[in-house]
């Protein structure tokens, strides 16, 4: 790694294979029985595309790739051919503090199955969720941000006065009409969008798709001058659950998860431009507190062609990195020789209560950093892609698959070392721990980095993480 590419990676963080199986996975049974929801699998898509990178998102939690093509859906530059990642997603996994059991809710490609679903959980009734609520809401909502600041000058203009909004109502998008903020506090605690089309969608009477609420009456109406407060110059937002059906990507039991995503990106001159951003806000609907909680992104990021990569992390920065193994990236389906490199980064990681507080700190909460980074390989066995719950959770918690702990130095399989929580930390250009330096052979990696444990509490106040992916040109290999 060049150092002008750590330095660009800095300057970020103040502010594929073409197709391939993916995973080798293990043919499984079924698993648990259905839940009475019983929801389908997901099938919506979207591309996340205002800068110089077209990211595929979808509705079943994952990102970055073409399911039905097993095909990497992460161009950078957008208009290119190579892909800088293959597939990515949130795994959350601890104990259920009443059964004392593991839970975990994960997801990688969908070939044994699913752990996610789309809509938002009832929390009166059981964090349960039904076969409708899962149908309606497979969908995204895409805004940009000049649509809303249209939107803003226009309200301003009508004094926010309902009947002036409604008549220049042709020239208001229906992302706007159609954002899912909250719902109307009424008997049923629900209500149908304003102005929707298409499904008519209940919108639970709490926080939802974040919204500036200009009247103040704690419900979302565009008519009345709300709009959707969105970070970055585009912004995708959806909602989806751990409840819809059986878990059989880890054939867990639920949790009683709802996460909400938001993408962004930022239209830019400089380095931004080639970078996305996640924020995932989890809510634990369930009754239960889950203790040694963690919290990862699972990423199968391939620089173009997947076989010849290298992963790194800087613990300092919570980074996990992804370079080329040699100097040349096969075209077609790589970036030739000029090769860049990618990264994805634990911007910001889960709050918890400070223990100091008040008493030696005045900071009420503790925003955990990235705590564990470890990888595996394409495949089956020890070091491998996970099968079932726990082998997803000790990925997240240092371990194995198989359960050994992760060890210090160049063989964290089968060294001599002290355990450790992240491997290959230090830079290639300088020495120390790093694959080269390490003697190691290219390979299709995947890399976990989580942040953890703390206690998932019930309610309604959430803890969220937020990742960004950014991507480096000519770094070399």
């Amino acid at each position: 790694m060049k150092k002008i590419v750590l330095s660009v990676i800095a300057l970020v963080l103040t502010l594929g294979l073409n197709a391939k199986n993916p995973e080798g996975e293990k043919q499984r049974p079924a698993g648990l029985n259905k839940t009475a929801a019983g929801c389908n699998q997901t099938t919506a898509t979207i591309d996340l595309d205002i800068n110089n990178v077209r990211a595929r998102i979808m509705t079943g939690g994952d990102a970055w790739w073409d399911r039905a093509a097993g095909a990497a859906r992460y161009a950078v530059p957008k208009n290119g051919n190579a892909n800088a990642l293959f597939a990515g997603s949130i795994w959350i996994g601890g104990i259920d503090q009443a059964t004392n059991s593991l839970k975990v809710a994960a997801q990688t490609y969908r070939t044994s199955g699913n752990d996610y679903w789309t809509g938002p959980l009832d929390e009166f009734n059981g964090a349960s969720v039904d076969f409708q609520t899962c149908s309606e809401w497979d969908r995204f909502w895409k805004i940009n941000r000049t649509d809303v600041n249209n939107f803003v000058t226009l309200a301003e203009a009508c004094g926010n006065s309902p009947g002036c909004i409604f008549a220049a109502g042709n020239n208001v998008p229906d992302v706007i009409k159609e954002w899912p903020g909250r719902g109307a506090n009424s008997a049923s605690g629900a209500k149908t969008a304003v102005g929707a089309t298409g499904s008519l969608l209940n919108v639970p009477d709490r926080q939802m798709a974040p919204f500036v609420d200009v009247d103040g009456d704690n419900v979302y109406n565009w008519l009345k001058g709300d709009y959707p407060e969105i970070l970055g110059d585009q912004y995708i937002w959806y909602v989806f659950n751990d409840k819809g059906d059986a878990k059989t990507q880890t054939q867990s039991d639920a949790i009683g998860v709802e996460i909400h995503l938001g993408a962004f990106a930022f239209a830019t001159s400089d380095c931004l431009n080639d970078a996305t951003f996640y924020n995932y806000r989890v809510h634990n609907w369930s009754t239960s507190i889950i203790d040694s909680t963690y919290m990862a992104t699972w990423t199968d990021a391939d620089m173009g062609f997947a076989g010849d990569d290298f992963i790194g992390c800087d613990t300092a920065r919570g980074l996990g990195i992804l370079y080329n193994g040699d100097g040349y990236d096969e075209t077609g389906i790589g970036y030739g020789y000029d090769i860049p490199m990618v990264g994805v980064d634990f911007f910001r990681g889960p709050r918890i209560d400070n223990p100091n507080f008040p008493n030696t700190s005045n900071k009420r909460y503790i925003e955990l950093k990235m705590s564990v980074f470890t990888y595996f390989n394409r495949g089956v066995g020890p070091s491998g892609d996970p099968q079932i719950a726990a082998e997803f959770y000790n990925y997240m918690t240092g371990s194995w698959a198989n359960g050994a702990r992760f060890k210090w130095g160049c063989d964290p399989f089968n060294g001599s070392g002290a355990n450790a929580s992240s491997v290959f930390p230090d830079d290639p250009c300088k020495g120390g721990i790093s694959e080269p330096d390490c003697g190691n052979a290219p390979f299709d990696r995947r890399f976990v980095h989580s942040a953890g444990p703390f206690q998932l509490i019930p309610g309604i106040v959430p803890s969220d993480i937020t990742i960004g992916a950014i991507w480096v040109p000519d770094a070399g290999s």
